[in-house]
């Protein structure tokens, strides 16, 4: 008679058997794993797929695509067991790459055919996936042509277009041409103009110009009777293209407004601000101009306003402090006047500008900052800052800077502040931090401060003055 151990090693030896046995095995097959941390696309904009969303495909694709070739089909309904979002990684990436054969052979739910609201239809007219796209309408109408015709025309596929509009599925619109001129397609949009009523809208120049697609904007202006108004160069300046803005000024009237200045300077592109200023001059000169430069460290651009008498205010200094451009503040410093608020190092302090605020220190210490300077600091986590203020400035932090502590999550913040900073040695106010570090979900800072131990602190100024701070609170 067989032993028990002998028929079960027969039992697991069986490959007929074994498929089986797996099937209550816990865990994921090896080949399998690979697909764990996927993520889906969000697709945020309705109107048509963006790099975002085609990076995220192209990734499922690298990892899909191979596992396809060395297994077929034949394990797909397993993997769909797997992962909850695998379901709608595989539909996404079968619409999207034209895989026609998973979409009719997957065995799992799917008469919706849409993933978070955005039906599949739109994902296989966005890479030209005729078959799929025929195949979805015939079997899963759901959706709107007209938003489909438009992911077709913005990604630039003409053969879906031409398919859909000689099927007649859609009234003529300007919706698929605006999308076609927005994206730099000039077949299709070509194509649309020669075999569909109707024009574009005042959206299909104002978008080539913001992308600069200076071919789209001259076929439409010679070719039709497109319009557009002064947002085309406004957006051509906000994204630095000086050629469209050339051109724009020589072949229309419409001009621009104060704002295409603000954009340029705003976004760095001094060759369009020296070029704004002598041919399209604003109105009237704004401060708000001098400021957005400073803020994002665009120093040619403060230079060349400066040099067109541009005026400013103190928030182009603290603008730049906020943003850790010192060079822009050493250069304002020697050549402007206005100077700078508390807000400066407060925003400075804020975002880590350690440098920053040492420079700010020294050149205006008059001007100084808040106790929001060492309150954000240490929500922020800055503990550099948090120590240089404690050493070199009077304000200190505010009635809420253990609070503040608390929020950055880290247990040595938190100490320190229940060491050296004397606001924070009554109990109800530990309290009150705990129950805050618990809600947040701190647990090690909410111990911490429930058993209000009074420690001794080792810390080099503390040791020096053996224990004499004012500001230190050990007993």
């Amino acid at each position: 008679m067989a032993r028990p151990s002998d028929a079960a090693t027969r039992v697991l030896l069986t490959t007929e058997l074994l498929p089986f046995v797996a099937e209550y095995q816990h865990g994921v097959f090896t080949d399998m794993l690979i697909f764990r941390k996927l993520r889906l696309p969000h697709f945020r904009n309705g109107n048509a797929m963006d790099a975002d969303d085609r990076f995220v495909l192209e990734r499922i694709d690298s990892l899909l695509g191979p596992w396809y070739s060395a297994h077929g089909l034949s394990r797909l309904n397993l993997l769909l067991c797997f992962y909850d979002d695998m379901f709608d990684i595989v539909l996404l990436h079968a619409a999207y790459f034209g895989h026609l054969c998973v979409l009719r052979n997957v065995r799992a739910p799917h008469s919706k055919r849409a993933y978070r609201g955005i039906p599949l239809i739109y994902l296989a007219a966005a890479n030209g996936q005729l078959d799929v796209f025929t195949f979805l309408h015939e079997k899963y109408p759901v959706g709107s042509f007209a938003i489909a015709m438009r992911w077709a025309a913005a990604s630039g596929h003409l053969s879906l277009v031409q398919w859909m509009v000689q099927k007649r599925l859609l009234p003529a619109s300007s919706v698929a041409k605006d999308a076609a001129a927005e994206n730099g397609h000039l077949d299709v949009l070509e194509w649309l103009y020669r075999n569909q009523r109707g024009g574009c809208s005042l959206w299909a120049m104002k978008k080539a110009a913001a992308n600069g697609h200076l071919h789209i904007l001259d076929w439409l202006h010679h070719n039709t009777t497109a319009k557009c108004t002064t947002h085309a160069m406004d957006e051509a300046a906000r994204n630095g293209h000086l050629d469209v803005l050339e051109w724009l000024h020589t072949h229309r009237t419409e001009g621009a407004t104060d704002a295409s200045l603000h954009y340029a300077a705003e976004h760095g592109h001094v060759d369009v601000v020296v070029w704004l200023l002598t041919h399209q001059p604003p109105t009237e000169k704004s401060a708000l101009d001098m400021e957005a430069a400073a803020h994002n460290g665009h120093l040619q651009v403060v230079q060349v306003l400066h040099d067109h008498d541009w005026p400013s205010s103190k928030q182009a200094m603290d603008r730049a402090a906020a943003g850790g451009h010192l060079q822009v503040l050493q250069w304002l410093q020697t050549h402007r006047t206005e100077g700078c608020t508390t807000s400066a190092m407060d925003d400075a302090a804020r975002e880590g500008h350690l440098d920053v605020v040492q420079w700010l220190h020294r050149h205006y210490p008059s001007v100084g900052c808040s106790t929001d300077a060492m309150d954000w600091a240490a929500v922020r986590g800055h503990m550099e800052i948090v120590l240089w203020l404690h050493r070199h400035r009077q304000e200190g932090c505010s009635d809420r800077g253990l609070l503040c502590a608390v929020q950055s999550g880290r247990l040595e913040i938190v100490q320190w502040f229940c060491r050296h900073r004397k606001e924070f040695g009554r109990k109800r106010m530990k309290r009150e931090a705990a129950i805050q570090a618990r809600r947040q979900g701190h647990i090690a800072i909410a111990q911490y401060l429930e058993n209000d131990v009074q420690e001794e602190c080792h810390c080099s100024n503390c040791v020096a003055t053996r224990m004499t701070q004012p500001e230190c609170i050990i007993l």
